[in-house]
């Protein structure tokens, strides 16, 4: 395997990857998600800290940034309020929001992306509740 190669198929871009996120995605045009791995949380990791990881390690950051800017999706340091629904309407971002969005992605899709996110429902309960625990530790404070 090449240590980077283009993929659109689930970014909706033509996004180069590195070998570490191309090991957490499958291949180009594949229909299936990664298939499910044993995962415990080390002893001396936090919960958010193993969600770190679980964001890392499945290439999150290949689509968003850590801050609130636009990437392929959208920048999650700016979870708050209300987004514009494509099918009309609008969420409130939440934390149900955020578990909806990672199980089901393509079900509340905001006005100006793509339905490319793939979902993260083979993850464990406990791995979704760290995922969940960062990505709210990203936010500013209220």
């Amino acid at each position: 395997m090449s240590l980077q190669r283009t993929c659109g198929a689930w970014c909706g871009a033509r996004v180069m990857f590195a070998l570490v996120v191309l090991a957490s995605l499958p291949s180009c045009g594949e229909s299936d998600v990664p298939t499910a791995t044993v995962t415990t949380r080390p002893a001396g990791l936090t919960e958010e800290q193993w969600g770190e990881h679980l964001f890392v390690s499945h290439g999150c950051l290949a689509c968003h940034r850590l801050d609130g800017e636009r990437l392929v999706g959208p920048g999650l340091g700016a979870l708050t309020g209300t987004r514009d629904l494509l099918t009309g309407g609008a969420v409130t971002v939440d934390e149900a929001y955020i578990r909806r969005a990672l199980v089901e992605p393509n079900v509340e899709i905001v006005r100006g992306y793509s339905p490319s996110m793939p979902s993260y429902d083979y993850l464990s309960e406990s791995d979704l509740s760290a995922l969940e625990l960062y990505l709210r530790a990203l936010q500013p404070p209220r």
